[in-house]
């Protein structure tokens, strides 16, 4: 595991190169990555060097680990998006985060709302002198530099632990998106988004 600075680097999945040969799939394609209590989310492929791969087979940010309710050494499944039709039983009888697997594609994300956790507000207001942070202040350290690259995998209910430029962490949850055509979307499906096309706090 290893602490994300990006959402790009939160949303990729590192395989060897066996592993991704294994699944059928190369650096930049979309899988669904599932972790303990049936918790699910979307990863983009990225493919280890040799000397990386020697010492595993799949490697996550810190964030995406903890949102897949994984601990250190825990194993995850990877499911290519272009499989989920084909190769999976439970069709027809998904839910919770494992409704992802019932989309070919991510959708685009038009919104986001992210969130501070109020005890890690308190906690990072309280370290540095007591003043409370604006909602520009928060979004200038930590939500505008976390979101500097399209193609970004975003989920509705994930945890996140993000760092300003000093290293400060504040703690986020993704309290809201809004998906490109929404209005056509069940509440089930709008639970769920993929690549981030516009964001803002």
């Amino acid at each position: 595991m290893y602490q994300a600075t990006t959402a790009l680097e939160d949303s990729t999945v590192l395989l060897s190169s066996s592993k991704a040969k294994e699944l059928g799939v190369g650096a930049g394609d979309t899988v669904v990555l599932i972790g303990r209590r049936r918790a699910a989310s979307y990863g983009i492929v990225q493919i280890a060097s040799k000397k990386k791969a020697k010492f595993t087979s799949c490697t996550l940010s810190a964030n995406l680990a903890a949102n897949l309710r994984l601990r250190q050494d825990d194993k995850v499944k990877v499911v290519p998006l272009t499989k989920t039709k084909e190769s999976d039983d439970d069709e027809g009888n998904r839910s919770g985060d494992l409704v992802l697997l019932d989309n070919d594609k991510p959708i685009k994300v038009t919104a986001v709302t992210f969130s501070p956790i109020e005890d890690s507000l308190v906690a990072l207001e309280s370290n540095e002198g007591g003043d409370e942070l604006t909602d520009e202040e928060i979004k200038e350290r930590f939500i505008d530099p976390y979101l500097t690259t399209d193609g970004a995998m975003i989920k509705q209910g994930h945890a996140l632990k993000l760092r300003d430029e000093n290293g400060k962490a504040l703690d986020f949850m993704v309290s809201f998106v809004e998906l490109k055509g929404s209005a056509a979307k069940s509440e089930k499906e709008g639970r769920y988004l993929g690549s981030k096309s516009n964001t803002g706090h």
